[in-house]
């Protein structure tokens, strides 16, 4: 198995543990002239979409393993929408504690 297959299978066992299932993920071949980590994800919030790049060049000293590197872009899909609240120049108190509840409770049943 390639390291870019790995990285994707990490990443969707960790999507689906996390239980961010209603997200449409594109996964892509990044090109670590354009990247500055080993992998990153883009988030559109709004429309609940993803897309999750892996280069296969090491960068900057980052030695995460592919399967490292999946699990750590999951964890950024499943902090995602609180942070774009967090990014947001004004975010209502009702949104925030609706996003944090939300967090809360994925984490419950996961642990």
């Amino acid at each position: 198995m390639d390291n870019f297959t790995k990285f994707k299978k990490e990443f969707t066992k960790w999507q689906n543990k996390f239980g961010l299932n209603n997200y449409i993920v594109c996964f892509e071949k990044g090109d670590a002239n354009e990247m500055d980590a080993y992998a990153d994800i883009i988030i559109n919030q709004p429309q609940m979409r993803a897309i999750v790049r892996f280069s296969n060049d090491k960068i900057d000293g980052q030695y995460l393993t592919p399967e490292e590197a999946g699990k750590h872009e999951a964890i950024h899909l499943l902090l995602g929408r609180m942070s774009v609240n967090g990014k947001s120049r004004y975010v209502s108190y009702d949104d925030y504690y609706e996003a944090e509840e939300e967090l809360v409770n994925r984490l419950y049943k996961l642990l």
